[in-house]
């Protein structure tokens, strides 16, 4: 594989860059490159230097250069984040190839109620890591997440297939119901590996995602014209159901609970160890998620 693809590759699989980033990068890289050759500061291809030590001495004679520094300055920081990258990439897994299985996957967050995140990575648990480490609020949850074969194909075709749903052409953020995805990855061959639970870096954080769950999906039946006795679908296994008794209260399985409440013993029984789920999301109407079916009832199209 070409040096400049498996870069690309490694940054698609291992950052949340987005493509203008990337491309970027890459073309910061190439100047780098040609101007360490020019200078005289090394012979080699920038790619052919695989100790991280190195490339960190090389970048640091390069920016030395009054010149160099400058344009990193006038560039906002981006060559100097390029040879980062670079530097990065040789220490996490540059010099070992990698391969066209990855992990596409699902990702929610209560702090972006509506929203999922789809992408591709070769870590899920460095991916979710990551992206809770760049300002979000609240940790990621991963809803569903399959090891497939070609999974720049399968992503490419989730987000062309979405792209009217997409929030920003820029980013992997789409406005669509969880189990709508899900339901395309499960016809996708491959191996199901999404985690079972939730992991937090602290009790505050579990605690800030729970309430975060409780507050965006607050709901109640008579606001989207379910009346009392209804019967309500789980999204799992439409098998499984529960009736509705009050403005905010269903049965199941005998005993009275909230949405949530009963969302989260059925999805717990599929093997999950989840503390909490947002009930609007787990449960459906005539066949309508009731999250899709409140924001068709208020934006009026009831």
């Amino acid at each position: 594989m070409n040096d400049m693809i498996e870069f690309k590759k490694w940054m698609e699989l291992s950052t949340d860059l987005s493509e203008k980033s990337m491309k970027n990068y890459t073309g910061g890289v190439k100047k780098i490159e040609a101007d360490l050759l020019e200078l005289d500061l090394t012979n080699q291809n920038l790619f052919e230097i695989t100790s991280p030590d190195d490339l960190t001495h090389l970048k640091s004679q390069y920016f030395q250069i009054s010149e160099n520094k400058e344009l990193d300055e006038r560039g906002k920081g981006m060559y100097s984040a390029a040879f980062n990258k670079l530097i990065e990439f040789r220490t996490d897994q540059g010099s070992t190839p990698l391969s066209d299985e990855g992990i596409v996957y699902i990702l929610s967050n209560p702090a972006m109620p509506g929203l999922v995140k789809i992408g591709k990575t070769n870590n899920l648990q460095n991916r979710l890591n990551s992206l809770f480490s760049t300002g979000v609020p609240i940790p990621f949850r991963c809803v569903y997440a399959k090891r497939v074969k070609n999974y720049s194909k399968v992503e490419s075709k989730l987000h062309n297939g979405l792209r009217s749903m997409r929030e920003n052409p820029n980013r992997e953020f789409f406005r669509i119901a969880e189990d709508e995805v899900i339901n395309f990855l499960e016809m996708v061959e491959g191996e199901d590996i999404t985690p079972r639970e939730d992991r937090f870096e602290d009790k505050e954080d579990e605690v800030a995602f729970e309430r975060a769950t409780r507050i965006g999906q607050r709901f109640n039946f008579e606001m989207v014209g379910i009346k009392i006795g209804s019967m309500l679908h789980f999204i799992r296994d439409e098998n499984i159901t529960c009736k509705v008794i009050s403005k905010n209260k269903v049965e199941f399985e005998g005993s009275e609970h909230s949405l949530s409440s009963a969302g989260l013993i059925a999805t717990n029984r599929f093997g999950f160890n989840w503390k909490s789920v947002a009930g609007p999301l787990n449960w459906k109407f005539e066949g309508e998620i009731l999250d899709e079916r409140r924001k068709r009832y208020e934006s009026g199209d009831e």
